[in-house]
């Protein structure tokens, strides 16, 4: 996985984790307004002891939660720097290789990277931990006390209203700037990090640059790009040039191209840009490169196509926006997504104190339907620009609304749930899918042939029986800890990535097809890649072009009787057990579908719809009777496509380990325990059962 990719990942995460806590701090703080609503001796009340310990108690409840948030976060930002340095320098000996040469050991790398983490936690703890809510909060509740008491009944309500714009609008903390802008600490972290992060990267890069002779370097590209660093992504620099273009002076590319300091423009043969690369929330990171030797990973027209595209972006509500400035807009919405939850939050808490607090409650509901709304309007005209929603990042944690159900949210029973890298169509592909794989004009005369050829006293005992196993039994996925690092993987994101997925990690929310994979891959994954686009459209029914994580990952349908006996152990000794609910997006297939012979959903029987591929190739060449065996090679193997990927937290019933892999988390606690934060309440258990 790219560090970048990593770093925006982890950055997520822990902006996450904070803006949880502030969730559950609206919560607390709306509890308590409403219980002082309610007190008839406010005077007494307010200069009391009482008041003293509800505040204490509130207080303590809301830091226990933030050190948490700490305490993961701090972990979660070591493993970063971990990952980070192994992977450019994983990458760095690939070209050492190539200079017949060798790198340092990784731990020279991260000793002298070690310091800009050290600057990294710093900051970070400098952030978030600047709260102002001990004297914020009580102020505000004893100001709230002061208004009730002064004021009459018909102030009451007023007196609620202001306490609660004062406490979403300062929240746990804001980091103030010497501009004088005022930003969330959880923003305001996850800001700082993708940047602190991205110095880490470059500081091994150029270790890595030093060590093998580069004398030059290479920006890195990718699509809608900022305005100010389009003209440079993708560019070569020397390492003299580059070092001026980091500084503000004027600087060349090995083209000659020039570019200066100043607002974003082109200026007749100078490119001006106002920021450094990989500073200020920058994506870019650069590559260490030698001249004469090195490959450019981009051609001057592939650079050049990612710019038109951008600039040819969409037309919204009556304006044209780059595609860049469309993702911002998505941004914008998401962040007011998240402010307007917390009004809700406290809101939903107040609100039988008066007619007053519930109007403001089902405004503040009203108010959140209308910017998703817009938020899906914008969503369906990016949809095909490949710029997918991302839900996560302007979503609520489970119970922290109180319960209530938010209008139309994405994930209620009366929507399909939405994923990260699901497009809001997900659901109506899937469907497609399932329609074409279900039973229609069932060439009934070859079912029966077949089915007696292989033993069967008809078709429909042959039906019978498969369906039947399908129903009695769950989608498994077999895994091999020591060759694939799986938990390691799972440990940082536990989601279950397609091989797609894996080779284009950048590319989550592009479409792939031929032409992407050709302009993206080395010759080997480019053929493979292919085959499985071909076998995949072919289970589909149709070219489905699906971008990576709408694809499918691969599993079987084992017997849940007889666990340590399963089929598919070439492909490991441990694995997973799925939930029911995955049925409704899988598809199943008798053997392998790297040689498709039709797949079905509910109905084996679908696979002899007249017009099928399996029906002509079953009736001219009987090559593929055989495969019909449900006892293949003496086991009972059927494959599964679970289409749109899946996540452990989500999919997963239990996680079963073989001895091998058993061995190896009981000798590497650490990773144990931080795989089993990541997957909340999914078991991990023994090949007998017992619980790790």
């Amino acid at each position: 996985m790219p560090p970048q990719t990593n770093i925006e990942q982890s950055s997520d995460a822990i902006q996450n984790r904070l803006t949880s806590v502030e969730l559950y701090a609206m919560t607390i703080a709306g509890q308590r307004l409403a219980k002082i609503y309610g007190k008839e001796d406010l005077t007494t009340y307010l200069y009391s002891a009482e008041a003293l310990s509800d505040s204490q108690t509130d207080l303590r409840k809301i830091e226990k939660a933030l050190n948490k948030a700490h305490r993961e976060n701090l972990a979660e930002m070591n493993s970063l720097f971990k990952t980070v340095t192994a992977e450019v320098y994983t990458s760095g000996q690939e070209m050492a290789e190539h200079k017949n040469t060798r790198l340092s050991p990784l731990t020279s790398y991260r000793q002298e990277a070690s310091p800009l983490l050290r600057q990294a936690v710093r900051d970070y703890e400098v952030m978030s931990r600047s709260t102002t809510l001990n004297s914020d909060y009580k102020k505000t509740i004893r100001q709230y006390v002061n208004r009730l008491v002064i004021g009459d009944e018909d102030n009451a309500p007023t007196a609620l209203r202001k306490a609660v714009k004062e406490l979403t609008a300062q929240g746990i903390s804001t980091i103030d700037y010497e501009s004088g802008r005022s930003v969330r600490m959880d923003t305001a972290v996850r800001n700082s990090l993708m940047t602190e992060y991205t110095n880490i990267v470059q500081q091994v890069q150029n270790k890595v640059g030093q060590e093998i002779g580069a004398d030059a370097v290479e920006i890195s590209g990718h699509q809608h790009s900022a305005e100010d660093h389009e003209p440079i992504q993708g560019r070569i620099f020397t390492l003299e040039e580059f070092e001026k273009l980091q500084n503000g002076e004027e600087a060349r590319d090995v083209d000659f191209e020039k570019y200066e300091a100043g607002e974003a423009d082109y200026l007749g043969e100078t490119f001006q840009t106002d920021r450094p690369i990989g500073m200020w929330n920058c994506r870019h990171i650069w590559f260490p490169f030698i001249l004469g030797v090195s490959i450019p990973s981009f051609s001057k027209d592939e650079l050049e196509a990612m710019q038109d595209r951008n600039e040819d972006g969409i037309d919204f509500k009556g304006e044209h926006y780059t595609l860049y400035e469309g993702e911002q807009a998505q941004r914008k919405l998401e962040a007011q997504m998240r402010a307007e939850r917390e009004n809700l939050n406290l809101y939903k808490e107040v609100r039988e104190t008066s007619p007053q607090a519930e109007h403001d409650y089902q405004k503040s509901k009203a108010r959140l339907a209308e910017l998703r709304n817009e938020y899906k309007e914008l969503g369906a005209a990016l949809e095909p620009k490949a710029i997918r929603m991302k839900w996560d990042r302007a979503s609520v944690p489970k119970g922290s609304t109180g319960g209530a159900v938010l209008p139309n949210a994405p994930n209620s029973p009366n929507s399909p749930e939405i994923r990260d890298g699901w497009s809001p169509n997900f659901q109506e592909k899937i469907d497609r899918i399932r329609n074409y794989n279900s039973p229609h004009n069932v060439d009934t005369d070859l079912l029966d042939a077949i089915a007696r050829q292989e033993g069967y006293k008809s078709g429909q005992e042959f039906t019978a029986s498969v369906n039947g196993y399908i129903k009695e039994n769950q989608v498994m996925m077999r895994f091999d800890n020591n060759l694939l690092d799986n938990l390691k993987y799972w440990a940082d994101d536990p989601v279950i990535k397609n091989k797609f997925e894996t080779v284009f990690p950048q590319a989550k929310m592009d479409n792939i097809d031929d032409r992407y994979i050709n302009l993206n891959t080395s010759s080997w994954n480019r053929d493979y890649l292919k085959a499985r686009l071909t076998w995949e459209n072919k289970i589909a029914g149709e070219d489905i072009n699906f971008p990576t994580r709408e694809r499918p990952v691969y599993g079987f349908v084992g017997n849940r009787l007889d666990i340590q006996n399963n089929t598919a152990r070439e492909y490991g000794e441990s694995f997973l057990v799925f939930k029911e609910t995955v049925k409704a997006r899988s598809t199943f297939m008798l053997d392998n579908s790297s040689n498709p012979i039709g797949a079905f959903t509910n109905d084996v029987s679908a696979m002899f719809n007249k017009g099928r591929s399996i029906s002509n190739a079953a009736a001219e060449v009987g090559i593929y009777n055989s495969r019909l065996i449900l006892n293949h090679s003496g086991e009972k193997y059927m494959e599964a496509q679970i289409w749109g990927s899946a996540d452990i937290r989500k999919d997963v019933e239990k996680i079963v380990l073989g001895k091998k892999d058993l061995d190896f988390v009981r000798k590497n606690e650490v990773l144990l325990n931080k795989l089993k934060s990541k997957i909340g309440n999914v078991p991990i258990e023994d090949m007998a059962g017992n619980r790790l």
